[in-house]
């Protein structure tokens, strides 16, 4: 009930004021100028009828009356007087002079408008200080001149409760100007750069002073104290340049700065103090900065008695350029108190601190209300050094345990060294959108002057472009501390300077992946979300690290290495997995010395049925859905291991306790090394004891079991036949098979759907399956199969050439096989170089190599030095043949 009443009272006082403007109108007279040199008070000086007419019924201007005065016309304002409006000129002349015979206050209610070459001012030689009350517009096209004298000037007052706006392209001699609002929700619109370098004095007390125009204004330059934005004032710069305090030490915000598109400077360039804050009343201080620059060349700090005062930061856009002055501050370059009502809100732009604080180590550069006050951090960045901060320089800022800081970035001049750490003691853990380390820069996490704080966690939550969350080109001393990847996004790792972290933990659900090789010192921790790594860039667990084993929610998916120096039996975790399929290794070796070993493992996924290597009689069958490879440094110290292999649902474990390990001899067969699955389904393995070193592990099926390890192919054909290629394949058991694929490709890189053909799902039996692809291509077509389980598991079989034309028996063979980085090739082909010959990876990825030389069917082929060890495809086209085979590389004994 109150609010309906008290809802029907406001429109009842709308249409009440509404009513009493009208009739205020309705009532009010319109004067023009009938004769010049007339006094303002005088009857004869107007006429309401128009310029020059003798006819006046009304008396002289008063309130609500509106004022024009014509060219060629002087009117003498003798009095203290309000009127409505005043227009002085019709575009040549006229003139409105403000006399000395006494003090007076002429009151505009509306707008005062001076044409061009019209005039209105005060030339008085008496001591008086005349005010001029604008509660509307100035447009200025003509002169409008106010000082005399210091003793006698005319100043402006902008007041009441409507917006005013000054406007064209006339001259300003003015005195005083203040802005006395009712409040700061009524502004003052300054669209003229003349006005506001005619001002000699700006006073700003209630309400918003928006600097409209592209000129540089300094607000009173040679003002002896400093300037202060009042609590019910707010400066708002869309354009233009303002100079605040210019010639002074301080700018006390207790009210409201808005940088949306110009350019603010904060107090003198020396820079000794900059930007103050202060809370008066209940006003707390308010900076915004969405586009343009603000430059304090100080720092942006509280009042010397004001450091439990509140202060709210909000940066969306644009530039803050700290402590960039001649001499610097001794004070916090960038520092929000941190107490309740504080705040601070980023989601864009830069701030970067040129210098360091010359107040010693017991100052910080950047600290913001982290713990008490209100942190809202989506984006922005916090930049550390530029091109002209000096070499040697330390910044600190202050950690937050909880709240998120924006994306640090640590830079400058490529030859200066610049570092950014902990600000003085503290231990406290941090959490940061990103962090950026140029090259020649440090990021030490290590408190200035506290090793104490050497364990701190170091959260990146985001990234800084959308793909980098830690790009490292300087360097980043890790001491004891632990870095984790906890954002929502996915996080890239990367940069031209290898990392070393001490601890590592990947958290982040959305997944991660490195864009340079990274090294962990001490412990691996794989929480949540999968780490995609290559054999370029790669995670190095060194020697004395150790890692947890993962989760089908948190796996390396790629290779990583582990690194053994030691003689003692030693356990090693590899959690790693490929394409949604986790598959951990555990790694237990022995070493005859402490010679430092490295351990690359990787999950292949790929049937290790299909490298066609020979049983021994205890084994009947490997993997049709993968196998694993861990490539060991060539160091000749190897005793013993035993290894534990994951396996899930797509392995086609039936008969856990007829599963075995099996693992190549190093010659194209399978060594069988025992172990017995612990469940059907999901579970692991573990093998006996060996004694020697390969490549390649597996599952595989004892000669006594069932398992069908999980779609047992026997054979994929494809072959041409009429214009069309005819392809079959058979398999002697199915386990949760969902469907088959067949792909085509003539790149054998990219691969396009030729046939859908559903699976029997689960079988024992020998079943066939056959299609056609109707189109092949001209040129050569490769294909091969897919095959996918219920749960979305892939296999693929080995590539099957077709061309229409016979392929030549015998043309080429590679010796050894395996081999080292060197390939041997023995051809009857006296005709080939690197565009007829071709090497893959089981990716389809084209592989580098030198062609060193070739005589009588003989040839040498080097492989580039960064090609990891594994299987590759070697293949020898010409226009009239085609042949290929496969090829295992491996550079250890």
């Amino acid at each position: 009930m109150y609010t309906e009443l008290n809802s029907n009272l406001k429109v009842k006082l709308s249409w009440l004021i509404a009513f009493a403007m009208i009739t205020n109108f309705a009532f009010a007279t319109t004067y023009y100028s009938r004769t010049t040199g007339g006094n303002w008070n005088s009857n004869s000086t107007w006429s309401t009828i128009s310029f020059g007419n003798s006819t006046n019924t009304g008396t002289y201007p008063q309130a609500g009356d509106l004022v024009y005065i014509g060219n060629g016309y002087t009117v003498y304002l003798n009095i203290s007087s309000t009127v409505s409006g005043i227009t002085v000129g019709q575009g040549t002349s006229g003139i409105l002079e403000i006399l000395d015979a006494g003090t007076f206050t002429l009151t505009i209610a509306g707008s005062l408008t001076v044409n061009n070459g019209a005039k209105i001012w005060y030339n008085g030689n008496n001591s008086r200080m005349q005010k001029l009350f604008v509660s509307g517009d100035i447009t200025n096209n003509g002169t409008i001149d106010f000082f005399s004298d210091a003793n006698d000037v005319c100043n402006i007052i902008f007041n009441s409760s409507i917006n005013s706006m000054v406007t064209g392209n006339g001259t300003y001699n003015l005195n005083t100007v203040s802005l006395v609002k009712t409040s700061s929700s009524y502004l003052l619109d300054v669209q003229s750069n003349a006005f506001e370098n005619g001002i000699k004095t700006l006073v700003l007390t209630d309400g918003r002073f928006i600097h409209n125009n592209t000129g540089l204004y300094s607000v009173n330059p040679t003002a002896s104290t400093y300037f202060q934005i009042d609590p019910d004032v707010i400066i708002d710069v869309p354009q233009g340049s303002l100079a605040l305090s210019p010639n002074q030490n301080h700018v006390y915000l207790q009210g409201s700065l808005i940088v949306d598109g110009g350019t603010v400077y904060i107090a003198s360039s020396a820079g000794n103090n900059g930007m103050r804050t202060e809370q008066i009343g209940s006003t707390i201080p308010y900076l915004e900065v969405s586009a343009g620059s603000l430059i304090v060349y100080g720092g942006i700090s509280y009042a010397s008695s004001a450091g439990s005062d509140p202060f709210s930061f909000k940066m969306t856009g644009g530039t803050i350029l700290l402590n960039c002055g001649s001499n610097g501050t001794s004070v916090e370059p960038f520092f929000i108190p941190d107490v309740s009502a504080s705040s601070f809100e980023m989601s864009g732009g830069t701030i970067t601190i040129q210098s360091s604080s010359y107040g010693g180590p017991s100052t910080t550069d950047f600290s913001i209300c982290g713990v008490n006050g209100t942190v809202n951090t989506t984006g922005g960045t916090i930049q550390f050094g530029n091109s002209l901060t000096t070499s040697g320089d330390i910044f600190t800022f202050k950690p937050c345990v909880n709240a998120v800081q924006p994306n640090f970035k640590v830079t400058g001049d490529p030859g200066a060294s610049i570092t950014l750490c902990v600000t003085q003691t503290s231990t406290l853990s941090f959490r940061l959108l990103s962090l950026y380390i140029d090259a020649g820069k440090t990021f030490d996490i290590r408190s200035l002057n506290g090793s104490s704080g050497d364990s701190k966690t170091m959260t990146i939550t985001s990234t800084y472009d959308g793909t980098n969350a830690f790009y490292n080109d300087g360097t980043f001393i890790q001491r004891t501390s632990t870095v984790m990847l906890s954002g929502t996004l996915p996080q890239k790792i990367s940069g031209s300077n290898q990392p070393t972290f001490f601890n590592f933990t990947m958290n982040n659900m959305s997944g991660a992946s490195l864009g340079i090789r990274l090294d962990v010192s001490n412990q691996l921790s794989m929480t949540k979300g999968v780490l995609n790594t290559s054999s370029t860039y790669i995670l190095s667990c060194l020697a004395n690290c150790t890692s947890n084993i993962g989760s089908s929610t948190s796996y390396v998916n790629g290779p990583m290495i582990n690194t053994v120096a030691s003689s003692s039996s030693t356990t090693k975790n590899f959690p790693i997995g490929k394409s949604g399929a986790y598959r951990s290794i555990i790694l237990t070796v022995q070493h005859s010395s402490s010679s430092s070993v490295t351990y690359e493992a990787n999950v292949i996924n790929s049937s290790s049925q299909a490298l066609n290597y020979s049983f021994p009689s205890t084994l009947s069958k490997v993997s049709m859905a993968r196998y694993y490879t861990i490539n060991r440094q060539n160091v000749s110290n190897f005793t013993n291991a035993t290894i534990t292999l994951a396996y899930g649902a797509d392995d086609g474990v039936t008969d856990y306790t007829n599963l075995r390990v099996a693992r190549d001899n190093g010659s194209s067969a399978w060594l069988n090394s025992g172990g017995v699955g612990t469940a059907n389904g999901s579970g692991a393995i573990t093998s006996s004891s060996f004694t020697s070193f390969n490549l390649i592990f597996t599952l595989a099926n004892s000669t006594t079991g069932t398992n069908p390890l999980p779609v047992e192919l026997i054979d994929f054909g494809a072959k041409a036949e009429n214009k069309k290629v005819m392809l079959n394949w058979s398999t002697a058991s199915e386990k949760n098979s969902d469907y088959f694929e067949v792909e085509k490709s003539i790149d054998l890189i990219n691969y396009t759907l030729v046939c859908h053909l559903k699976a029997a799902g689960n079988s024992t039996i020998i079943l066939n399956y056959e299609s056609y692809d109707n189109y092949p291509s001209p040129q050569t077509n490769y294909y091969r199969l897919k095959q996918v389980d219920f749960d979305g598991a892939i296999s693929y079989s080995d590539v099957r050439a077709v061309e229409l034309y016979e392929p030549a028996d015998n043309l080429i063979k590679i010796f050894p096989n395996p081999a080292t980085t060197t390939i041997h090739l023995n051809t009857s082909q006296e005709n080939f170089d690197l565009n007829t010959l071709h090497i893959y990876d089981m990716n389809g990825k084209k592989i580098d190599f030198n062609l060193i030389d070739f005589s009588n069917g003989f040839a040498h082929i080097q492989l580039n030095s960064h090609v990891s060890n594994g299987i590759y495809k070697v293949v020898l086209q010409t226009p009239q043949h085609l042949w290929q085979d496969t090829v295992i590389v491996n550079a250890e004994n």
